[in-house]
């Protein structure tokens, strides 16, 4: 649904977030600014594997997908993480799932999926973070 009725590049951040894409895809750019590079060089791994069906009219739109499945692989490892999070926890496996369904639907988390922002890798690791935590001090 997010690939049909948005579009990541008509986004506010998408000029300011493109330089780094340009960067790790063609390396034109110079970085200069101080944030974190792992995931916009995930997100141009992601167009990387695309680079083919770039033609002359759809590179926005390839840009796009790249981005929003980017997005979505580092959503769901943030659900798989949430999922061992809270297993280890003692949860039982279907409030679990009842749990990490009603997540997918709320409005903060469909933005989060759809925007080219460095949000959602926090999202991802922060709950492996805690996990790896938690099995480190039990052992």
């Amino acid at each position: 649904m997010g690939l049909l009725f948005y579009n990541v590049t008509d986004g506010l951040d998408w000029q300011t977030y493109y330089k780094y894409i340009d960067y790790f895809l063609y390396g034109n750019n110079e970085i200069t600014e101080n944030q974190g590079l792992i995931y916009y060089f995930i997100i141009s791994s992601t167009i990387k594997s695309q680079l083919s069906l770039i033609g002359p009219y759809n590179i926005l739109e390839v840009f796009n997908n790249g981005i929003q499945i980017g997005n979505f692989l580092l959503y769901c490892l943030g659900l798989f993480g949430l999922f061992k999070l809270f297993i280890s926890e003692g949860f039982s496996k279907k409030n679990t799932m009842y749990t990490l369904s009603i997540l997918n639907f709320f409005p903060s988390v469909i933005f989060l999926r759809l925007t080219m922002k460095p949000e959602i890798l926090a999202f991802a690791l922060l709950p492996w973070l805690l996990y790896c935590s938690k099995k480190y001090l039990q052992s």
